[in-house]
């Protein structure tokens, strides 16, 4: 049997070939393509995968690192913190104390005034009221007896009449002065023991008084005082343990990471 062979066949077996080579040399160029990342099916994002991850992983650094420093200044200034509060905690203690000091200071010299009028004062000042009263009614009795006695020398004829009325006149007028003074002096003696003694005893009453008050309201500031400071450096403690355990608790994730 024999087989005819076209002219044709040459042609198209070449034909054939040529449009193999050219697919394949097309399928090389695009696989290239694919490499450098062009025309790539799934985008230019794949090709970039790598750098993209190094740009982010960078990013993520940065920021791990902006944070610790933010956390370190943070407990750098509660520690600052803490150790204002602790000054101010000494000084205001130290002025409650003072405050409470001179307030029994001055509740003990409103005692010892208080106590000074009532035993020396006042005796005193009524002791030189009634010494006055005394010599008043002593000097009213002195003028009284000597203007009798007058009286009586003067009763007498002999003696001149005008003589006579002069003396008497002067002796009635020491009388009287002396009565007079007398009634002055028992009107003083009695304002000085039922008004003037008992009132500058009452203002050292009321100024004893104020000063128990204000020690009593030392003492509370300073109770008070102490429980806000108290408050004052928890707080500031607390702040600074929680810093510490957050930048603890950053450092041990960021070992765990690396590890």
């Amino acid at each position: 049997m024999f087989v005819r062979t076209s002219r044709t066949a040459p042609a198209a077996l070449a034909l054939a070939l040529g449009m193999l080579c050219s697919s394949c040399v097309l399928a090389v160029g695009r696989e290239t393509r694919f490499h450098d990342g062009d025309d790539h099916p799934d985008g230019p994002q794949v090709a970039a995968g790598k750098d993209g991850s190094g740009a982010k992983g960078e990013k993520s650094a940065a920021a791990k690192a902006k944070k610790r420093a933010q956390q370190q200044r943070a407990l750098e200034l509660a520690e600052l913190e803490l150790q204002v509060a602790q000054l101010e905690a000494e000084q205001a203690t130290t002025e409650a104390g003072r405050a409470v000091e001179e307030a029994h200071r001055e509740v003990d010299e409103a005692q010892r005034a208080l106590a000074h009028f009532q035993d020396h004062v006042m005796p005193h000042e009524l002791a030189e009221a009634q010494l006055a009263l005394d010599r008043a009614d002593h000097r009213r009795e002195l003028a009284k007896d000597e203007l009798d006695e007058l009286i009586s020398m003067y009763a007498a004829e002999e003696f001149a009449e005008l003589t006579k009325e002069l003396v008497l006149k002067r002796g009635r007028k020491d009388l009287e002065f002396a009565e007079r003074a007398l009634v002055l002096q028992q009107a003083e003696q009695q304002a000085l023991a039922g008004v003037e003694l008992p009132r500058r005893r009452r203002d050292l009453e009321h100024e004893l008084q104020q000063a128990q008050n204000g020690l009593a309201d030392a003492e509370a500031a300073q109770r008070q005082g102490a429980i806000e400071t108290q408050v004052k450096l928890l707080k500031a403690r607390h702040e600074l343990e929680d810093l510490r355990a957050d930048q603890d608790g950053e450092a041990d994730d960021a070992d765990g990471e690396e590890a």
